[in-house]
């Protein structure tokens, strides 16, 4: 894996730590060169340290003004900058189903580009969102956690680990739960939009 390019696009900082924190750390764990783009500008937060605690090799920002309705041209503009630059292996959304505006223009966006530019598309929840059905459960550990809970602190944003702890036994069987390990007490979901296998990535 040590050759795969990951980069997850959020509308803004914190989205991607929130929705899928353990697994950036884990790409980046096995070497993978993992990338987050958020649509919005800075944070006053110390969003450097993210970089830190989940082993980024990049933070970008396109600095899109909050109500993403009005600049759908420069966000596609800003995606046709940075995906095709990045050329990446994988490429993580937001939900396109997501309660909050922006969020959800950020996901419909990074579709429209990553389904040309990119091998696989997958998709990260944040929040509430309408028609979430993830088909990709990712298991973490409290070291992940840890280092999901680390890079949310450095955002100031809220760390709730109660929906990693339970979340996904709303669509995994409990006879399938029971069988997971006990070390593996956080799960991050996703939905599969496009996967290509194959022997070379």
């Amino acid at each position: 894996m040590t050759d795969l390019t990951v980069l997850a696009v959020a509308a803004r900082a914190g989205d991607a730590e929130l929705g899928m924190g353990m697994r950036l750390r884990w790409y980046a764990d096995r070497g993978a060169a993992v990338h987050v783009h958020c649509l919005a500008g800075e944070p006053d937060a110390d969003w450097r340290a993210v970089l830190v605690h989940l082993g980024l090799k990049d933070y970008t920002f396109s600095g899109v003004p909050r109500g993403f309705a009005r600049c759908r041209g420069l966000i596609n503009a800003e995606l046709f900058r940075v995906v095709p630059a990045l050329r990446p292996d994988v490429v993580y959304g937001v939900f396109p189903g997501h309660h909050d505006q922006d969020r959800r223009i950020a996901g419909d966006e990074t579709e429209v580009v990553a389904l040309r530019e990119a091998r696989d598309l997958r998709s990260f929840r944040c929040g509430t969102a309408d028609g979430f059905r993830p088909n990709l459960f990712f298991l973490g550990d409290d070291e992940l956690m840890g280092a999901r809970r680390r890079a949310l602190a450095a955002l100031g944003r809220d760390a709730d680990e109660s929906p990693a702890r339970v979340a996904h036994r709303e669509h995994v069987h409990h006879r399938v739960v029971e069988r997971l390990a006990a070390h593996d007490a956080f799960a991050e979901m996703f939905t599969i939009s496009r996967a290509i296998e194959g022997r070379a990535r």
